[in-house]
C-alpha cells in the first residue's frame, strides 16, 4: 500500500479527536534521558510547551497543516529524521488507542489503522533514509524538522516505499 493511501485512510481516523483538543507540542525528557515530543504534557512533569513558527507568523502552536521546509543547502540528518518519524508513529499509536478506548474509533478501524501504521513504521529506517533520493529524500528532510507532522510530510512529498 502506498504511503499516500495510508495517510488518507489513517490520518482522519487517528487525529479526528485529538486535533480539536491538543494543539500544543510538548518537549519531554523520558526516564532514560531521551528527548521526546508529544501533543500533551509529559507524565513525569518534565515538559515544556514549544512555540513554533507556522506560515502565519511566529509564536503560534504547531499545526498539522503547516510544513516547514529545510533550507536548500541543508544536509539530510537521517538520525533526526528517523527518530522524529518513529516518535510520530508512536504518537499516532497512542492517539489511536485513546480513540478506541474512549469509543471514538471502532476496534475494527483501530486494527486496520494499526496494520497500516506498522507498515509505515517499517519504512522509516536509517537504511531507507540513507539511500533516499527524489521525493523519498524530501520526505525524510521534512521529517528532520520536528514541527512537521509525519502525515503532512507524506502528503506533501509522496514517498514511494
Amino acid at each position: 500500500m502506498s504511503l499516500r493511501i495510508l495517510i488518507l485512510v489513517t490520518l482522519p481516523l487517528l487525529l479526528a479527536v485529538s486535533m480539536g483538543t491538543h494543539a500544543g507540542v510538548y518537549k519531554c525528557e523520558t526516564a532514560d534521558g531521551r528527548i521526546a515530543y508529544s501533543d500533551r504534557p509529559c507524565m513525569n512533569g518534565k515538559s515544556s510547551e514549544m512555540r513554533v513558527r507556522t506560515g502565519s507568523g511566529s509564536g503560534q502552536r504547531a499545526s498539522t497543516s503547516a510544513v516547514s521546509s529545510p533550507a536548500p543547502d541543508q544536509s539530510l540528518d537521517c538520525g533526526t529524521a528517523v527518530s522524529n518519524g518513529q516518535d510520530w508513529i508512536e504518537s499516532m499509536r497512542e492517539v489511536g488507542q485513546r480513540n478506541r478506548d474512549t469509543g471514538h474509533m471502532s476496534t475494527e478501524d483501530y486494527n486496520n489503522g494499526m496494520k497500516q501504521i506498522d507498515e509505515l513504521a517499517g519504512n522509516i529506517s536509517m537504511g531507507n533514509c540513507q539511500r533516499s533520493t527524489g521525493n523519498n529524500r524530501k520526505f525524510f528532510e521534512c521529517l528532520g524538522d520536528i514541527t512537521n507532522h509525519l502525515a503532512r510530510c507524506g502528503q506533501r512529498h509522496s514517498p514511494e516505499f
